[in-house]
């Protein structure tokens, strides 16, 4: 709500956790989102006590946090999440792959015959347990 959000870019402190236990009781703020909007308010404000002021750069860290920020800096951060998941779900892909095509390899005669002529016996523990066949349950 936008009358939240100006209540917290106005309070200062410990007021802050006040508005957003006030927000959860009262049901305008679910509680996947309210751990979300604490972690943005907790790093926001982490750094702008990290980073020393050494008289270069932009000035700003007095400007108050409004809800269309709020709503920015929340949609920036959920849009890094959706990239890190589309990342690892085409890297877990891509191991699949490689897994299946090394298992189709090895069990060739040729393959691993070849391995052992070049004097490539030893395997990586991780990449082995993988092309182990799963054991029967």
């Amino acid at each position: 709500p936008v009358s939240l959000a100006v209540d917290i870019a106005r309070a200062k402190g410990d007021d802050v956790q006040t508005l957003l236990m006030d927000a959860y009781e009262a049901g305008q703020i679910k509680g996947k989102k309210l751990g979300k909007i604490r972690r943005l308010l907790d790093q926001r404000l982490s750094q702008k006590k990290t980073v020393p002021d050494s008289g270069l750069g932009r000035r700003g860290g007095s400007r108050k946090l409004t809800q269309a920020d709020l709503m920015k800096l929340y949609q920036r951060e959920a849009d890094k999440q959706r990239i890190l998941v589309r990342k690892s779900d085409v890297t877990q892909a891509r191991l699949i792959f490689i897994v299946e095509a090394l298992r189709d390899l090895l069990s060739q005669g040729e393959f691993p015959e070849l391995l052992r002529d070049e004097g490539l016996i030893d395997m990586p523990r991780a990449l082995a347990d993988r092309l182990m066949p799963e054991p029967v349950r």
